[in-house]
Formats: structure tokens, sequence, C-alpha cells
């Protein structure tokens, strides 16, 4: 299943680059299947379908169902319609979706619709009361200081001031890199059913 470009741009998408490496192969596996499964298939599905991204009982699993012709994918975030059938040759198929398919196990469910307040009453008055006597603070003794940061074992994290834009840019360019792999393994795909 791949988003279209203006799926990406639209409104309510979560910023992706957040996303942790293991995340974002986690959302690519998301939007493919194990299995051949043409339009026709999945219009007459009443299961919900495992993904690649699947890894145990109803973990990143969607469900479909139908208007007229078309087929709608629920993720349990937000529903994404087939838009179009880009290549359907047995083993691939290949649609566009017009919606990012969003896993509640990376993005949890979405926000169902809340019941109405209730009316509220204003408290009734209660007579004052006498305040309480304070508390001896407990004898407990003070916990031990931290160990000083160079004294941690190697390989453990540190908190340096430039960790989080390292990890911005390293996040940013695998986004660059993992579309680039889904091109390249959708290309691959397609070029060996057409020789």
């Amino acid at each position: 299943f791949a988003p279209s470009d203006e799926a990406f741009k639209a409104e309510g998408v979560p910023d992706l680059t957040k996303l942790t490496q293991a995340e974002v192969v986690s959302l690519l596996e998301y939007h493919a299947l194990a299995e051949y499964k043409p339009k026709g298939s999945l219009k007459t599905n009443k299961d919900s379908i495992s993904t690649l991204a699947t890894n145990g009982a109803g973990k990143y699993d969607l469900t479909t169902s139908t208007s007229g012709d078309e087929v709608i994918l629920h993720t349990g975030v937000g529903p994404s319609r087939l838009a179009d059938t880009v290549v359907d040759e047995t083993p691939v198929v290949i649609f566009t979706v017009d919606k990012v398919l969003l896993p509640t196990e990376l993005f949890g469910k979405s926000p169902s619709p809340s019941p109405a307040p209730e009316p509220v009453s204003a408290p009734t008055p209660s007579p004052a009361k006498s305040p309480s006597p304070a508390e001896a603070p407990s004898p407990v003794a003070a916990s031990p200081p931290a160990p000083p940061v160079d004294d941690s074992p190697e390989g453990a994290p540190s908190d340096s001031p430039t960790s989080s834009e390292d990890s911005k840019a390293k996040n940013a360019a695998f986004h660059v890199n993992a579309s680039a792999l889904f091109t390249a393994l959708v290309t691959l795909a397609a070029t060996s059913l057409l020789f």
C-alpha cells in the first residue's frame, strides 16, 4: 500500500521524522502484506489482515470494509481508501492509498467522540476545620549522590547536549533512506514482473 504524496502532506499526519529507526521500519512494513491480496480478495475479506510488521496476535493488523466498489482499510487510527491499482500481476499487487496507514501500536487509537459533560453542581459548604498539627519529617537517611558522568560504563547512554540534534539528523537521514529503499523495492518488483 503506497500512500500518495498528498497523503503525507495531509492535515493530521503525525511528524514521521520523530519516529525511531525501528518505528520507521515497522511503519514501512505495516504498508505491505506477506501474501498476494488483489482488490477482489480485500473486498470479500472478513478477518483482520496481518502485515509484514505483524509480530504477534493482533499486532499491526488492519481490517477492510467496502462501500460500493471502494475498499477502505481500517487501522484503528483512521481509514484509508484504495485510490488506484499501480501493479496487479501475481504474486505482486501495489495499490496507492489516500492516507498514510497509521498503526495503533505507534500512534494510539483514534479519539472517539466524548460524551456530553454532566452538569456541575456547586459544592455544599462545610464547617471550617481547625488546622491539623504539623508532623516532623521522617528520619530517613538521604540517598547517596549519583556517580560522576565519566564513571558510566562504556556503551551506556549519555546526555550530551547534541544527542537530540544528532538523533534528528539521523532520523531524517533514515527517513530519506527508508523512502529510497521502498522505492527501490517497488521498482525491483515491478521490473521483475515486466521482464
